[in-house]
């Protein structure tokens, strides 16, 4: 049973942390979809993975550290504080990057030990995902060399990329999740 709640809180996280959700009133934005509550549902999973969370200490540190640093980005992003974040956007971007490549390893072998044709889905988000953020930590470095309207057109598809990998990691999540209640 922990091991398809564990999957379910993998799944919830992954929206979370990629997908924002943003409302904007007058000209204050809040992120209706914080990141920080993915990262806490992601370390939720992390125990209920159980055998399959190899690295268990590394993702537990790092995704304690992304709710500590996603929470500080929302309250800042919140307060419209005049302060640079790019710098601890970066850091998150590239802990995402490692801790959730790591992740789906875990969720491959999840896969591959109930015999799911999932395990191939898996692996394919796992280098998507490891490309989007990769993108996202190298954008700000090409900020400067960009045109406003390639930086706008940029930003707009990796942001529907991000939703699209989201959702699909969540429906093939769910999917392996009730394979696994029907095996068990």
């Amino acid at each position: 049973m922990d091991l398809k709640k564990g999957l379910s809180l993998v799944a919830f996280g992954f929206l979370f942390t990629l997908v924002d959700l943003n409302l904007t009133i007058d000209n204050a934005t809040v992120n209706c979809t914080p990141d920080f509550i993915g990262w806490i549902l992601l370390f939720l999973a992390i125990g209920a993975l159980g055998k399959y969370t190899e690295g268990k200490g590394f993702l537990k540190v790092a995704s304690l550290l992304l709710v500590i640093l996603s929470a500080a980005v929302w309250v800042i992003g919140l307060l419209r504080a005049e302060i640079d974040i790019s710098l601890v956007k970066t850091a998150v971007n590239l802990l995402s990057a490692v801790f959730m490549f790591i992740l789906f390893g875990c969720l491959e072998k999840v896969a591959a030990d109930f015999g799911s044709s999932r395990e191939s889905t898996l692996k394919i988000l796992k280098i998507l995902s490891l490309i989007e953020n990769l993108v996202f930590v190298a954008l700000p470095f090409f900020i400067t060399r960009m045109s406003n309207s390639l930086l706008v057109g940029i930003v707009a598809v990796m942001g529907v990329i991000t939703i699209v990998t989201a959702v699909v990691i969540a429906f093939v999540l769910f999917g392996l999740n009730k394979e696994i209640g029907e095996k068990l």
